[in-house]
């Protein structure tokens, strides 16, 4: 089998190279209009991208309509992006048959035209869209007038003085470049976390906006380090002041930033959501809101309670409802060793049947736990999906339930029974005759 795949191999690489030869020879065939017949196959190329970009763009359209729900955004990108795509592949094509290249090139350059402004338009709204379309245009000029490395010549001979520093133009235009697509990357970033923390949140807008504001806020002074420091700006004076400044604030607002930085935890890894019904520090209730610093608990009293969301990653917190809100409680109870124990069983699944909060699947069950000193001790168990309305409730409808129905059926509740005896431990009187 290696011998077979290996002598495939050396067929198929002795017909690509004589397919090779065959195209680069020919460019000296003369056809007609005065065009070699390379050069009229290089035309055919760019002339069959059109019909192929036809045929792929609705395929595409309807795959992205499918599994992504960026097409309306990317609809108008579809066209001369793809068509871009084949004039590079095509190009390629042309390269390693050594055929003209020139008009590839022009095509490629008019479709990248077609493409910027759309390209800016989806990538950055707004008026500052026009002065990059047209920094695009500029460079696509240079390149198709064969000018843009004698500009870029001149550009990097060209300084300016900033202070003591001489920094080229083209290392300015650079450095620019570079900082307005960290800036892009940065807002994109942020729009991505916002869009993806919004669901978590339980629409509390106001911590959304105060986390893109930090964001923006330590992002803004990371990139505007990063420009100084390309156009050979000594940071040297300005890292002991950064450093010095943010040990202090360290120290100073560690609390605060410990609660932050856990609060932007909670909010990714989902492990507690506004309506989870959870109990920490032996408090229970159910959250309402989280913000930057704390959550905001309401409890079966309607007290709220802020907790810390430094707590909730430090400390052991019970979440009822973290995969899913089924519950499951056990009502105790004890009955007399007289009891029909089998007709206690069906009154209390009757009453479990009778209440709406107690599911039936799964089922109510009772369960014998102990035989006590005065009565058999067993508990109802059952399940319910709303703990966040309260467990005291339900227990107190199934109580009353159980009461009425034992009622009727004559079962006693027993009680501990204690006998008390009394012992006279004063001493008695000798007889008369001791005396």
């Amino acid at each position: 089998m290696v011998l077979d795949g290996f002598t495939l191999y050396t067929q198929l690489q002795q017909q690509f190279a004589l397919w090779l030869e065959f195209g680069r020879s020919l460019s000296g065939n003369i056809s007609f209009l005065g065009l070699t017949t390379a050069q009229l196959l290089v035309l055919t190329g760019i002339a069959g991208g059109l019909p192929l970009t036809q045929v792929i763009v609705p395929r595409l359209e309807k795959w992205l309509r499918q599994h992504s729900q960026w097409l309306p955004r990317l609809r108008p990108l579809l066209w001369p992006l793809t068509l871009a795509v084949y004039l590079a592949l095509w190009h390629a094509v042309v390269r390693a048959l050594d055929w003209p290249d020139l008009w590839v090139d022009t095509a490629i350059i008019l479709c990248l035209f077609w493409l910027t402004p759309r390209a800016t338009r989806w990538a950055w709204p707004g008026r500052a869209r026009h002065l990059l379309t047209g920094f695009v245009w500029l460079i696509l000029a240079l390149f198709a007038v064969d000018q843009f490395d004698q500009v870029r010549d001149a550009l990097a001979a060209t300084f300016i003085k900033i202070g003591k520093e001489k920094i080229s133009i083209l290392s300015l235009i650079q450095t620019s470049l570079i900082i307005i697509g960290l800036f892009w990357a940065l807002r994109r970033g942020v729009d991505w976390l916002h869009h993806r923390l919004s669901h978590n949140a339980g629409g509390n807008t106001a911590t959304l906006a105060l986390l893109s504001k930090a964001i923006n806020f330590l992002g803004f002074i990371f990139i505007s380090l990063i420009g100084l420091n390309m156009l050979g700006v000594n940071l040297t004076a300005l890292a002991f002041l950064v450093g010095a400044l943010g040990i202090g604030l360290g120290f100073g607002l560690r609390a605060i930033t410990s609660n932050f930085i856990s609060g932007v935890f909670l909010l990714l890894d989902k492990s507690i959501k506004p309506g989870d019904v959870i109990a920490v520090d032996g408090t229970y209730g159910v959250v309402k809101q989280m913000h930057a610093r704390y959550i905001v608990m309401r409890r079966r009293d309607d007290v709220e309670v802020l907790i810390p969301n430094e707590t909730l990653m430090t400390e052991n917190v019970i979440n009822w409802s973290y995969s899913n809100k089924l519950l499951r409680n056990d009502l105790p109870l004890r009955v007399s060793y007289t009891a029909d124990l089998d007709l206690v069983r069906r009154l209390l699944l009757e009453v479990a049947a009778q209440q709406p909060r107690v599911q039936t699947t799964p089922a109510p069950r009772v369960l014998i736990t102990a035989l006590g000193e005065s009565g058999v001790e067993l508990f109802l168990r059952y399940w319910i999906t709303d703990p966040e309305n309260g467990l005291r409730p339900v227990m107190s409808e199934l109580y009353f339930g159980i009461l009425k129905a034992f009622k009727a059926n004559n079962i006693h509740i027993p009680y501990p029974r204690e006998v008390v005896e009394l012992v006279d431990n004063r001493p008695t009187s000798p007889p008369a005759h001791q005396k």
